[in-house]
């Protein structure tokens, strides 16, 4: 993870890589308010497993199998934006 800030007073910028997809996140609560954004993923269980043992205190998100076959793990920020995480279900 990368961190940039454009000025000392100025919400820090974030660039978040995973199985090569980069997101810019921003520490900015004036801009989106109830965002969501789905992200295809593989290994949708040791995503969960990683974020599980981090033991976050405020982001400990379950698995969700849904029915429209996608199993899903779902990250709320506090501002009600939301990051879904989710991979195809084998059958």
């Amino acid at each position: 993870m990368e961190q940039h800030r454009f000025g000392p007073m100025l919400p820090p910028y974030l660039q978040v890589s995973r199985e090569g997809r980069v997101q810019y996140l921003a520490e900015h609560s004036g801009t989106c308010r109830g965002a969501v954004l789905r992200i295809a993923c593989n290994g949708i269980d040791g995503f969960h497993a990683g974020m599980a043992a981090k033991q976050y205190g405020h982001a400990c998100p379950g698995i969700e199998d849904t029915g429209w076959g996608t199993r899903e793990v779902t990250v709320r920020h506090s501002f009600g934006n939301r990051l879904t995480f989710a991979n195809a279900v084998s059958t």
